[in-house]
């Protein structure tokens, strides 16, 4: 599930939370990989992004990337390899 999708999600009338669980822990147990990844827990795969601002507050806040991991790796979100880098990483 996307950004626009999780930001739908709160104007049909979901909480932030409810928005963020559903883009994470539902879409794994739907897609029965839920052993892998959807929560953050020892042992499963590192996929998750830190933003500067609670997205509790405003789901938004989730476009205000401060870093990407993915499967544990940090990514380089330097202007210089961008978008495109991350995007290339990301379906390898």
């Amino acid at each position: 599930m996307g950004l626009l999708e999780i930001e739908q999600l709160v104007l049909s009338g979901l909480t932030e939370m409810q928005a963020l669980i559903a883009a994470t822990r539902n879409c794994a147990e739907w897609c029965d990989v839920l052993d892998k990844l959807g929560t953050v827990e020892k042992g499963k795969l590192a996929d998750l992004i830190v933003v500067k601002d609670n997205p509790l507050d405003n789901i938004s806040n989730l476009r205000k990337l401060k870093m990407v991991f993915k499967d544990g790796k940090l990514v380089n979100l330097a202007k210089d390899e961008g978008q495109a880098s991350f995007w290339k990483l990301y379906f390898k």
